[in-house]
C-alpha cells in the first residue's frame, strides 16, 4: 500500500494503478481511497473503462459513508462512458453528447 501511495505522489500513476489492481484483488481495503482517485483520474496506458470500474467498485465496497454518493456518481459516469464507447464501436459514429472525463467522445 505504501509503495502505491508513494508512486502516486511521485507522479508514477502507471505503477500506482498496477499496484492498486493487485491490492484490490487481494482485498486490501485500506487502499480504497487511492483506488478511487486513480479510477477517477487522468487516462493511463492499459487502463480501460473496465479497469476503472474494477477500482471504483472496490472503492465503493470499502469507502466511508461520506464518500458513497461521489463514488456512485463516478460509477454512473464511467458506465455511461463505457456504453458510449461500445455504441461508437458498433455503429462507427460519434454520439452527440459529452461524458465528463472521456477522451473518445466529441
Amino acid at each position: 500500500e505504501a509503495i502505491a501511495r508513494e508512486a502516486a505522489v511521485a507522479g508514477d500513476l502507471q505503477l500506482a494503478f498496477d499496484l492498486c489492481l493487485v491490492l484490490a484483488r487481494k482485498g486490501h481495503g485500506l487502499v480504497w481511497d487511492l483506488c478511487a482517485a486513480i479510477a477517477r483520474g487522468p487516462a493511463i496506458e492499459n487502463m480501460d473503462v473496465g479497469s476503472r470500474k474494477q477500482l471504483l467498485s472496490f472503492a465503493l465496497c470499502h469507502c466511508d459513508d461520506e464518500s458513497i454518493g461521489d463514488l456512485l456518481h463516478a460509477w454512473k459516469d464511467l458506465d455511461m462512458q463505457g456504453q458510449s464507447e461500445s455504441l461508437m464501436m458498433l455503429t462507427g459514429t460519434t454520439p452527440k453528447f459529452t461524458v465528463e472525463g472521456s477522451s473518445n467522445i466529441a
